[in-house]
């Protein structure tokens, strides 16, 4: 069964990689249940945006010389081509969705023609803050999206998942807009 739950997920560490659909600009998927959140330390992805929505809990990010204090409900923006780290600072039990989309402004963005995906990467790259509080539509959406992963390819899979992750993006926009 081709699905996209990658091999190093655990009963606490969920990873969906989205490369078996063919839609290169989603890239992956990632759910942390833990006592303590997993740690970035020094990371960079290149033309890879992060959305991270903090479900409960705490942590902290730095992105340069910056530090963001996440609670939960929050979503916090790494935009691409970011070094940020979580400082190794987990503070206590929390569930963190990342969700990695590639922007490479190529003209191609989730199927769009090329005047609306150089609109939707143009708002998604000038988000004014990159720490704003989330909706309960954005977990739901991301919680859809890990329950998709878990079923074998098909052609009408494809099209559920770019048209999630595009409410998702919208979402956030929407509550990026509301800052």
């Amino acid at each position: 069964m081709n699905t996209g739950i990658d091999t190093n997920s655990t009963s606490k560490k969920i990873i969906v990689n989205f490369d078996h659909l063919g839609i290169e600009e989603i890239v992956r998927l990632e759910k942390y249940s833990n006592n303590k959140i997993q740690t970035f330390d020094g990371q960079t992805n290149s033309d890879i945006m992060g959305i991270c929505y903090l479900d409960k809990g705490s942590q902290i990010y730095e992105v340069g010389d910056a530090k963001y204090a996440l609670e939960g409900e929050d979503i916090f923006i790494i935009f691409p081509n970011e070094l940020y780290s979580t400082l190794g600072k987990p503070k206590d039990k929390s569930v963190l969705y990342l969700f990695q989309i590639k922007i490479a402004g190529n003209g191609r963005f989730l199927g769009f023609n090329d005047e609306e995906a150089s609109f939707f990467e143009t708002a998604l790259l000038n988000i004014p803050s990159r720490l704003f509080k989330g909706s309960l539509k954005s977990k739901e959406i991301l919680d859809e999206l890990l329950g998709l992963a878990i079923q074998p390819y098909s052609g009408f899979l494809k099209i559920k998942i770019r048209n999630l992750t595009v409410q998702f993006l919208l979402d956030v926009l929407d509550c990026a807009a509301n800052v």
